[in-house]
C-alpha cells in the first residue's frame, strides 16, 4: 500500500510540475526586431505562425530609439497578421520594427518582416525632380 502512495504523490507531482511549466510557457513574452534603414514609408507585420493565441505589439522604431508608432498589444490568433504602418513620413528617417510578444517565449512562433518605401527624385539635363520608387523587404529575428 506504501508503494501505491509513494506512486500517486509522485504522478500528483509529475501532473503539477507540467501545468506549473505550460503556465509559465505562457507567460513568457520575447521580443523580436529588424534591422534599420532609411525610408519614407514603414510597413511592419507579424504572422503568428504557432498554435495559440499571442499578444503582439509592433512599434516604428526611428534611429534615436523613440517610436515613429507606437504599436498596441493585439490578440492574434493562429495564422493571423498584426501589422502596423507608417506612410508617408513628411521626411526620411532611419527606422526599424520591434515587435513585442506576450504568450511565447519561442521566437519561432512568428514571423516578422518589414516593407520599407522610399521615394527620392533627381535631376537628369533639363528634367527636374524626376521621381524613384525604392522598395526594400527586411526579416526580423
Amino acid at each position: 500500500m506504501n508503494y501505491l502512495r509513494i506512486m500517486l504523490a509522485a504522478f500528483g507531482l509529475l501532473l503539477l510540475g507540467g501545468a506549473v511549466d505550460k503556465a509559465r510557457a505562457e507567460s513568457t513574452s520575447t521580443t523580436l526586431y529588424t534591422s534599420a534603414i532609411r525610408g519614407t514609408g514603414f510597413h511592419c507585420n507579424a504572422i503568428n505562425v504557432s498554435r495559440k493565441l499571442l499578444f503582439i505589439a509592433i512599434s516604428i522604431v526611428g534611429d534615436d530609439g523613440s517610436a515613429l508608432a507606437a504599436g498596441t498589444a493585439t490578440a492574434t490568433p493562429p495564422g493571423t497578421v498584426a501589422s502596423n504602418d507608417i506612410d508617408p513620413l513628411p521626411s526620411p528617417a532611419d527606422g526599424y520594427c520591434q515587435v513585442q510578444v506576450s504568450g511565447t517565449g519561442d521566437r519561432n512562433d512568428l514571423r516578422v518582416a518589414m516593407k520599407v518605401n522610399l521615394i527620392r527624385t533627381f535631376d537628369e539635363g533639363s528634367q527636374t525632380d524626376i521621381p524613384v520608387f525604392l522598395s526594400w523587404t527586411l526579416l526580423g529575428y
